[in-house]
């Protein structure tokens, strides 16, 4: 269904300073054709509520002053924390801005303030009646919380379509704790948002989208992190609301086990500290051991049978040549001799080419660098067209997704086409299934190198085709933990994408084979097989790619070895 009028929406939050992200996402709608953003309205706590009449009956005087006095110290110490750590962040060049707040009264014509009750142990607020009719009177469609807390009562009622809350964790963990904070303090390999919707229909709250994003190694850069982010993919789910005139329909809900998210005490802090200072040593020590040619450092490996049938840890290992490492290996057979091309990175030029080898039981010969340019290349991902062989590695520093032709297999290869440009793509892989040619590939829409969270999928009737469509549902994962690709395999008729598991600031911490279920223009179902982790070689931190033609099967891996040898 298409509109004949805009999307009339407010915003509610309970300031009005926010980060210019989130001002950003404001300045977005004020600029849609198809969107009116007409009201702010501020949420105003009622201080004796916020103290909870229900908790007088659930403790005693002398445990609710405890309590207040705990929470006022938590407070303080999240604000000279945050301080501390925006004064880091100002030193960097990506999230240098987030540090200022802007107050978002500014741009949006009308505000009202409201009175909200926050009652305890839920922390759900509640508005009084006599606001509830003012915004209803409003006449919105929707109302968006940038920064979502749990709602309940007849202000759920107030918008034709309900209630957008955006949540940075699980929405049913609780809106009492710093964003990103938990996330960075329990080392969790990534950090999420959500966005879910409060309506008469659903005052538990459903999600409509996530996404998870790998977790950055303080506070305030994760926060920094994850706000840019969700702001972004909600202007996609507005504007798809506002086209529409529906909301998109409900992700499953799953249980959720955590305790409630709550500000964290005085010895957390302490705890957090000395997480942070052991990890700067370690940063800071990695440095200096790079020096003398120390460093995590990628192999290939493999074996000559199927993927299925494969045995990682007999892996026959390509020796990585002095001051380089190998990765990234694709292998094919030809006149009955097995090849691998793989991504040759020289530490001296910070850069790598893509070279191949000759692979033999008794071990593999290098035959030489095929490609290079004056830029990155990585992912050498090999596929056949009109039966010509064809190459398509990751160009994401030059912006661009390229394909080369193979002119005398296997050293001369040619530029045959760039069919995508103007994109900071990763690891894109192309396949031809029921009559289209498809287009798998990482892209990084903030331009900030960070290709392992979001895959889009494309299609076309051609993979020299320079008019790609889009998927309709892009990007079609938003996962740190399975999106960048590490591969395609096939087995039996079945199609699988392996794909890649991002640690705590650790890349490449393991490996995923997922099958491929359903693939349409619309659709998109993959399921995990298997996880494969670093246990199949003694030094192995981490394994990010897997590939096999059904005869030889190429894996990497990476271990801490002194890289000029």
């Amino acid at each position: 269904m298409i509109r004949n009028r805009k999307l009339r929406i407010g915003i509610l939050s309970r300031s009005t300073a926010l980060s210019v992200y989130h001002a950003d996402f404001l300045k977005w709608c004020l600029s849609h054709p198809n969107i009116d953003l007409s009201h702010l309205i501020i949420m105003r706590e009622r201080v004796a509520d916020v103290k909870g009449s229900n908790d007088h009956d659930q403790y005693p005087p002398s445990e609710h002053f405890k309590r207040r006095t705990a929470r006022s110290l938590s407070l303080t110490l999240v604000r000279i924390l945050g301080l501390a750590e925006e004064a880091v962040l100002r030193a960097s060049t990506q999230h240098r801005k987030y540090v200022s707040q802007f107050d978002i009264s500014e741009l949006i014509p009308f505000t009202i303030c409201t009175t909200t009750s926050l009652s305890s142990p839920d922390l759900t607020h509640r508005f009084r009646s006599d606001d509830v009719t003012k915004i209803r009177e409003l006449d919105l469609d929707l109302l968006i919380m940038p920064v979502g807390v749990n709602l309940s009562g007849d202000i759920l009622k107030a918008a034709r379509l309900g209630i957008i809350a955006v949540q940075y964790s699980d929405n049913r963990g609780g809106h009492d704790s710093p964003p990103g904070f938990w996330d960075v303090y329990h080392r969790n390999e990534t950090s999420g948002f959500s966005f879910t919707l409060f309506s008469k229909e659903a005052n538990s709250g459903v999600p409509l989208r996530r996404g998870r994003y790998s977790t950055k190694f303080f506070w305030k850069y994760n926060e920094a992190s994850i706000f840019q982010r969700a702001m972004y993919h909600l202007k996609g789910l507005v504007e798809e609301i506002a086209e529409r005139d529906s909301l998109p329909a409900a992700l499953s809900q799953l249980p959720y086990p955590g305790p409630p998210a709550q500000y964290p005490t005085l010895p957390q802090f302490l705890r957090y500290g000395g997480n942070i200072t052991r990890h700067i040593a370690r940063k800071v020590a990695t440095k200096l051991m790079r020096r003398l040619g120390w460093d995590f450092r990628w192999r290939v490996a493999y074996v000559p049978t199927n993927w299925a049938d494969a045995v990682l840890w007999r892996g026959i290992e390509i020796k990585n040549p002095p001051a380089r490492f190998l990765a990234d290996p694709f292998v094919i057979t030809r006149e009955g001799k097995h090849y691998c091309f793989v991504e040759d990175f020289s530490y001296k030029t910070g850069k790598a080419d893509i070279a191949v080898y000759e692979l033999a039981a008794e071990g593999a010969t290098r035959l030489g660098t095929v490609i290079t340019e004056p830029f990155h290349l990585s992912f050498p991902y090999l596929f056949t067209y009109n039966g010509e062989l064809y190459m398509c590695p990751e160009s994401a520093n030059n912006k661009d997704i390229r394909v080369y032709r193979c002119i005398s297999f296997p050293l001369q290869w040619r530029l045959e086409k760039i069919i995508l440009t103007g994109v900071h793509a990763a690891d894109t892989m192309l396949f031809e299934q029921d009559g289209r040619w498809w287009m798998l590939t990482n892209v990084d829409p903030f331009g900030t190198h960070d290709h392992g969270s979001e895959l889009s999928i494309f299609y076309a009737d051609s993979p020299l085709s320079t008019d790609w469509t889009p998927h309709e549902q892009n990007p079609v994962l938003i996962d740190a933990s399975c999106a960048r690709n590490g591969g395609l395999v096939r087995q039996g008729g079945k199609l699988y994408r392996v794909s890649q598991c991002q640690g705590f600031d650790f890349y490449g911490r393991r490996s995923r084979i997922n099958e491929i279920i359903e693939l349409t223009s619309t659709t998109y179902v993959e399921e995990c097989a298997l996880t494969i982790k670093p246990e199949f070689k003694p030094k192995a931190k981490g394994t990010h790619h897997l590939h096999s033609n059904g005869s030889v099967t190429a894996f990497d891996y990476i271990a801490y070895d002194n890289f000029k040898l």
